[in-house]
């Protein structure tokens, strides 16, 4: 749920076990009042009702927020991870809190198109700071997907493609249409990072609701947090002069776009063909692709509603809250239930 992001934050790695097979683990990271015990029982009913590959569950780790102090991942603690680890956010690091700031002011800026309010909170940008979270317990590669994003069948090609720090998805057909950021492409900010036309940022923006880091330490080491807080001065220094502006919709993903946009190898979000040479990034995908969300990722629907209404997050966690360890029933979402699971096309 888009809302949920106050709630839940998920990020999904995948080491290598001893045979050479692939292994999963999840980092939620959460904060209100959502626990690690209530995570950790929703995802035993998940791993049970999964295939063979997922049946190895390893058991729940919970941590606090422990923010890494340098750019190198505690490779000794990532033993005491296991399949599921809940990271408890109890207040943000500067670095998070200086972009919250911005980009409220960013939000009351003039003309600026206000659009789901909701997201407007520390969580929903603490992708923008991965690296603070996850290299303190020994994570260099990992997967960040928004609460209502789960991966699908395509989702180990897109883990695999790598080439860059970040691998992430372009927009879809109709986003390329709408052109909803509105990236300023005479400012030169945008010039130097995604390009000076509205084709050329078409093929360098991308989704920031299922991407890949690659390398978190080199993540931290080209500071993309920081990429992010500059974007946010440069939009907000003018605020009377829409000119000078650098986009016109959105809140988490314009700026982490910018800031991350010289390190992000983007792939096409139907079929994962590199946007280089010859690739048609905002052309129609084929008609059997019917996947609602990414094309790597299924979105979780809550209880029929859509993500956005208002109350389906407040229903989601009353449902996690009535979870008991031993209930047999997926908290909140029915993507996991075999008779109603959908597989997206091959």
């Amino acid at each position: 749920m888009a809302e949920a992001l106050a709630s839940m934050r998920q990020a999904y790695h995948v080491p290598l076990d001893r045979r050479g097979g692939r292994k999963y683990k999840w980092f939620v990271l959460h904060a209100g009042d959502i626990t690690s015990q209530q995570i950790c029982a929703a995802a035993q009913t998940v791993h049970a009702s999964r295939d063979a590959a997922l049946a190895e569950f390893e058991g729940c780790a919970a941590f606090d927020a422990n923010r890494s102090a340098g750019c190198r991942a505690d490779t000794a603690r990532y033993a005491a991870t296991k399949t599921v680890n809940t990271i408890r956010f109890a207040e943000p690091s500067p670095a998070l809190r200086e972009i919250f700031q911005l980009s409220t002011v960013a939000y009351d800026l003039p003309g600026f198109c206000r659009s789901r309010p909701g997201l407007l909170n520390h969580m929903n940008f603490a992708p923008d700071a991965v690296d603070e979270y996850l290299l303190p317990l020994g994570v260099r590669r990992v997967a960040l997907l928004d609460a209502d994003a789960a991966p699908n069948v395509l989702f180990p090609r897109f883990y695999d493609s790598g080439g860059a720090v970040v691998t992430a998805l372009s927009r879809h057909q109709s986003d390329c249409q709408a052109y909803f950021e509105k990236f300023n492409v005479e400012h030169p900010y945008v010039a130097a990072t995604l390009g000076a036309s509205v084709e050329a940022v078409n093929r360098r923006r991308f989704r920031a609701d299922a991407l890949v880091v690659n390398d978190l330490e080199r993540y931290c080491d080209i500071d993309v947090k920081r990429g992010v807080a500059n974007a946010l001065r440069v939009q907000v220094t003018y605020p009377r002069d829409e000119s000078k502006r650098l986009w016109r919709c959105g809140l988490q993903q314009p700026p982490l776009v910018l800031a991350a946009a010289n390190h992000t190898r983007v792939l096409r979000y139907y079929d994962l063909a590199p946007v280089d040479g010859d690739v048609e990034v905002c052309g129609p995908p084929p008609a059997a692709w019917t996947t609602k969300k990414s094309g790597v990722t299924y979105a979780c629907r809550v209880l029929g509603l859509e993500r956005d209404r208002p109350g389906c997050v407040d229903r989601l966690l009353a449902r996690m809250r009535a979870t008991a360890l031993g209930d047999h029933h997926t908290p909140g979402c029915g993507l996991f239930n075999k008779q109603r699971h959908r597989r997206p096309p091959a």
